[in-house]
């Protein structure tokens, strides 16, 4: 079993089965609250009766729902229309549960380890320090600011907007930067570096003292 797969193991399994079951159990509510909406708006709408569906108490609740009382037929419109506030907020809510996100792509922290113990996280703006410092330290560099894509267990990207002397070989300082960028992030910070993009953005020296203040 490779490393990767036990850490993408242990990362599943550090999820509390509590918080699982509150997870399904917040979908059921809110699928409840949906459907009700939905008769509630129907119902205003004169589509739907509650009394078809409960004999009883149909009348009663109905009148309550659609706040009858109310002159005008103000009651109709006032339930109709929060009805359908009500049930658009519990299906968007219900959705982000359910439909996979891309959050997962720029999440704010790296794992660096995990097994039985537990986890040891990084989070982006560490690794961009590094980075940061790493670049800093070539020769012609004037101020650096790096942004780390990716996260979780996958390996990062890492986009430095690099700002040069007008003087600066700049084919080797990007080289330089892009490399020493790599080296300080997956051997001081232990995360695997798929690419590093340089941008590099050259300063007249009239401009220096701007661009480090």
């Amino acid at each position: 079993m490779s490393a990767e797969t036990t850490r993408t193991r242990t990362l599943a399994a550090a999820r509390p089965q509590g918080f699982v079951v509150d997870r399904i159990i917040v979908g059921i509510l809110l699928l409840i609250t949906a459907i009700g909406a939905a008769a509630v708006f129907l119902a205003a709408l004169g589509l739907f009766r509650l009394a078809d569906v409960l004999p009883e108490a149909g009348p009663a609740l109905e009148d309550a729902v659609l706040m009858r009382s109310l002159p005008l037929g103000l009651g109709r419109v006032a339930a109709g229309a929060s009805a359908a506030v009500v049930g658009l907020l519990a299906i968007v809510l219900l959705l982000r549960r359910i439909v996979p996100t891309t959050s997962r792509k720029t999440t704010e922290h790296h794992v660096l380890s995990a097994d039985d113990l537990g986890l040891v996280l990084i989070d982006r703006r560490g690794v961009s320090a590094v980075a940061e410092a790493a670049i800093e330290r070539v020769p012609g560099v004037v101020q650096v600011n790096v942004r780390v894509l990716g996260g979780g267990t996958s390996a990062v990207r890492l986009v430095a907007q690099t700002w040069a002397h007008t003087g600066a070989d700049l084919r080797r300082l990007g080289d330089e930067a892009r490399e020493q960028a790599r080296q300080a992030v997956e051997q001081l910070v232990g995360l695997d570096v798929h690419d590093v993009l340089v941008r590099l953005h050259v300063v007249p020296m009239e401009d220096l003292d701007r661009v480090v203040e």
